[in-house]
């Protein structure tokens, strides 16, 4: 599958019927797997220190609502169609984690790790379909 995802003048994704259904593929693997790798995932933060750092200052009130909201902005995104909030969103969680000293290592870590929890979830969701499991490790 060829991408052609491009952005908008004003900085959104513009995306192929294609290519959205692979990201909406994605979600719903994730949604439907979502409490198992959000239990790996801190499990992995406790092995990158600065992220660690982070997380041990956060109360569990104050990540239950990030998470909340980052998950509902996912949603509006990829079901919605509504980007702009969640890239937004995303934008502010990076310049806050880079202004604490989240070191880019740290979070290319935690997004190889999270690829290497969900990935196999859609393999075993899509592998009937190599062209659909295609769309959504690529989506």
């Amino acid at each position: 599958m060829k991408s052609s995802m491009g952005w908008s003048k004003s900085g959104l994704p513009v995306m192929s019927e294609e290519e959205l259904s692979g990201i909406r593929d994605f979600y719903a693997a994730y949604e439907a797997h979502y409490d198992e790798i959000y239990k790996s995932l801190m499990e992995s933060i406790k092995r990158l220190p600065d992220l660690n750092a982070l997380v041990q200052r956060m109360t569990p009130q104050q990540m239950d609502e990030q998470n909340r909201v980052s998950r509902s902005l996912m949603k509006r995104a990829v079901i919605d169609g509504e980007w702009e909030p969640f890239l937004k969103n995303q934008q502010a969680q990076g310049e806050l984690y880079a202004g604490l000293g989240v070191r880019f290592r740290e979070w290319t870590e935690l997004i190889s790790d999270f690829r290497a929890q969900i990935v196999p979830h859609m393999v075993k969701s899509f592998s009937s379909s190599p062209e659909r499991l295609s769309r959504s490790i690529l989506g």
